[in-house]
């Protein structure tokens, strides 16, 4: 059961009477509800389909590809904006070893008059999305690296966080070798692959050339 306060008429009339009085005071609150409010929602969100795989550039040095779908009308904040404070894609691996060089992006990128800012003009993902991104570790090489991608989407005034964890085994055999070892969460090694548009369950992946579907 879900429990909603709706306040009295007068107590409306007077929070409006504050917001319009101070502007900022209201487009801060508009914009901490949105954030709030993504960040509920994005577990379970597929405003972006990705696909990740691996190629294995030597036997230190692996690259990480991810391919993403984006839902009809609505697009993905990209670029960085510091202007704007937006941080466009970022991905964070849970493993330190990991070395990681700067993303190399590839989208149908266009500019848009974004009322989420003040209509001004906005560079942004639009129907799909690809990132590559080489890394190397600091001495042997991890079986299967998790790592958390971060980024924003946006439909009209919508503004919503998005965030998916993703983990890909480099090395099945090793993986099966140090099972006893390896912990990692709510991952089956026996089923690696898990169902489509649950962000909240990694992903896993068994070859060099094979998809990861989130």
């Amino acid at each position: 059961m879900i429990l909603k306060f709706i306040p009295g008429p007068e107590k409306i009339r007077d929070f409006q009477i504050s917001l319009m009085q101070r502007p900022k005071a209201a487009l801060l609150f508009i914009f901490s509800f949105l954030f709030f409010t993504g960040i509920s929602y994005s577990q379970d969100s597929t405003h972006v389909e990705w696909k990740a795989s691996f190629n294995k550039v030597n036997e230190n040095k692996f690259e990480i590809k991810l391919t993403g779908v984006i839902k009809k009308d609505w697009h993905l904040y990209s670029a960085v904006n510091e202007a704007e404070g937006l941080t466009g894609i970022t991905i964070e691996y849970e493993d330190s070893a990991v070395n990681k060089q700067a993303l190399k992006i590839s989208a149908n990128n266009i500019n848009i008059k974004d009322p989420v800012f003040e209509n001004k003009d906005i560079l942004v993902a639009k129907d799909s999305i690809g990132i590559l991104q080489e890394i190397s570790f600091t001495g042997k090489p991890a079986a299967a690296v998790i790592f958390k991608l971060n980024y924003y989407v946006g439909f009209n005034d919508n503004f919503i966080p998005e965030e998916k964890k993703i983990t890909i085994i480099l090395d099945q055999s090793a993986v099966g070798k140090t099972e006893n070892r390896i912990l990692i969460p709510s991952i089956d090694i026996r089923k690696p692959v898990t169902e489509c548009g649950k962000s909240s369950t990694p992903s896993v992946g068994t070859g060099e050339s094979g998809l990861l579907n989130l």
